[in-house]
C-alpha cells in the first residue's frame, strides 16, 4: 500500500489545494482529478473499495444533479492502468465562446485567479492580446459566458468585465459601473 497510500494523499493534497481557488464547474473538475485518483486506490486496497466507491458515486451524482458535471458520453476507467493519473491539473481550461461572425477569439479561463498584470501576460504568452469593454461586450452578446458565476474578466484600458451574471449583469465594466478599478485587481489577497 505504500505507493498507493503516497499517490492517494497527494491527489487530495493536490484538489484541496486547487479547490480552495476555484469555483463551480472548474471546482467539479479537480474534485474529478480527486475521484480518478481514488479509483486507482481502488484496485490496491480492496478493503476500501466499497467504502470510496459509494462516496465517489455519491460525490458524483450530487455534481451531475446540481449541473456541475456532464458524464454524458463518459466511460469511467475500469483497471488500476486507466484510473493512473500521469499529470496534474492542465495550466489552463480552453474554453471557445459560441462561435460569432468570425471573430476568431477564444477566452481562456486559466485555473486559479489572475491580477490584471498577469491577465496581459496570459493573453500575449497565449499568442493573443486583451479583448477591449466593446468587443467583450460584442462576443457576450447580452449573454454570460458563465451562467450563474460571478466572474471578471480583464480588458484592455485597466478594466475587468463581468463574464458571469451571479452577481452583476453581463458585460458590466467594473470602472465604469462599479466606482472605478476594484481592489483586488492588482491584489489577489
Amino acid at each position: 500500500l505504500g505507493d498507493c497510500n503516497s499517490l492517494f494523499v497527494d491527489r487530495v493534497f493536490q484538489c484541496v489545494l486547487h479547490l480552495s481557488k476555484m469555483q463551480g464547474k472548474d471546482r467539479a473538475l479537480v474534485a474529478v482529478g480527486g475521484v480518478l485518483g481514488i479509483a486507482a486506490l481502488w484496485y490496491a486496497a480492496p478493503r476500501l473499495y466499497d467504502f470510496l466507491k459509494a462516496k465517489a458515486e455519491a460525490e458524483v451524482k450530487k455534481w451531475v444533479k446540481n449541473a456541475l458535471l456532464d458524464l454524458t458520453g463518459s466511460v469511467l476507467p475500469t483497471t488500476a492502468e486507466a484510473a493512473k493519473v500521469t499529470k496534474q491539473l492542465p495550466p489552463a481550461v480552453l474554453e471557445k465562446p459560441k462561435p460569432k461572425a468570425d471573430r476568431g477569439t477564444t477566452h481562456c479561463k486559466p485555473g486559479p485567479p489572475l491580477t490584471y498584470a498577469d491577465s496581459e501576460a496570459y493573453a500575449a504568452k497565449m499568442g493573443g492580446r486583451l479583448l477591449t469593454l466593446e468587443e467583450a461586450k460584442a462576443l457576450m452578446g447580452d449573454k454570460p459566458l458563465y451562467p450563474g458565476e460571478d466572474q471578471w474578466c480583464a480588458v484592455q484600458g485597466r478594466d475587468w468585465v463581468q463574464v458571469g451574471d451571479g452577481n452583476h449583469h453581463p458585460g458590466k465594466s467594473h470602472t465604469r459601473e462599479c466606482g472605478g478599478y476594484p481592489s483586488w485587481g492588482d491584489d489577489l489577497n
